[in-house]
């Protein structure tokens, strides 16, 4: 990669990874509905703002309308709203160790509908592998007094699961749609989906009274939800796949080393342990991706 790949993976990288840092912050304040609102609401704001400036086109077939709306729900909505809900309990550097399982997941849901991604030995032992680091890391919410913990990282699994299906719907059905069209597209449903759970909930948002809350918004929203997508898409464009999904692996060390150290996090044996066999889960995984497509010489 170039430097200018490399300062963009590495500002892609550590902006997911002190994503769950923010939340933590601003639900100090807010309640999980309302952070979900502002996220998703500035977020698509920051996304028109680039599709002003960069004028793509928008014509795509139906299919990939629906398939981005698809996205936009039950990837930038509804898990996001189960990760900060979940953060009421668990801490942030867990939660990150926590969805590192994604690839993982998206292997298996790849299966029944993308035929170029075989289930083989090693990615087995790697999906056992990860799978068991994720139990560890669930062991202390099995403990007696901890069922709000384990409640807790059963929602980021949950999430996880969508982040994975979403993924490789996109994949298999999402082309013909320009990178900033599906970007601003889907924020827009989850700004809605957003507005509903609100609605439903009877959690209208009130404006933050605190300096760092809306710094945690602004972050969460038009970095994260803005500026760092549009980068990754662009990552994806140029340097390809496998070495963008690298980012699996520095997401979690940067949202652990934040905790512990900003936070006051304990750091705690299952994380450590857990943390460490999903890391050595996602690396053997991403080496027999490597062996794949050199055999078939891409």
């Amino acid at each position: 990669m170039t430097l200018r790949q490399w300062l963009a993976f590495v500002f892609v990288a550590t902006s997911w990874g002190t994503t769950f840092f923010f939340y933590k912050l601003a639900i100090r304040e807010l309640p999980p509905p309302a952070i979900l609102l502002y996220r998703t609401v500035l977020g698509t704001a920051t996304l028109a703002v680039a599709a002003l400036i960069l004028r793509p086109s928008w014509r795509a077939p139906r299919w990939a309308w629906a398939t981005m709306t698809v996205f936009g729900l039950f990837n930038l909505g509804f898990p996001q709203w189960l990760i900060v809900w979940s953060q009421q309990w668990v801490d942030s550097g867990m939660t990150a160790v926590m969805l590192a399982s994604t690839p993982l997941l998206t292997l298996l849901a790849a299966q029944p509908v993308l035929p170029d991604e075989p289930i083989t030995a090693r990615r087995v032992f790697a999906i056992v592998l990860g799978f068991g680091g994720v139990v560890l890391l669930m062991s202390r919410g099995l403990r007696v007094g901890e069922l709000d913990t384990l409640l807790g990282q059963l929602a980021q699994l949950g999430a996880a699961f969508c982040f994975a299906v979403t993924s490789v719907l996109v994949r298999w059905r999402g082309g013909g749609m320009g990178p900033i069209p599906q970007a601003l597209w889907a924020a827009f449903v989850a700004a809605l989906f957003a507005a509903a759970l609100n609605a439903a909930l009877g959690t209208a948002p009130a404006l933050p009274s605190l300096p760092v809350t809306w710094l945690a918004l602004l972050v969460v929203s038009v970095v994260t939800n803005g500026v760092t997508w549009l980068l990754f898409l662009r990552l994806l464009g140029t340097v390809g796949p496998t070495q963008t999904q690298m980012i699996s692996y520095v997401v979690p060390l940067v949202a652990v080393a934040l905790g512990v150290l900003v936070l006051g996090e304990p750091p705690r044996p299952e994380l450590a342990g857990g943390g460490l066999l999903v890391l050595l889960a996602l690396a053997l995984s991403h080496s027999e991706h490597r062996r794949i497509l050199a055999e078939r010489g891409a």
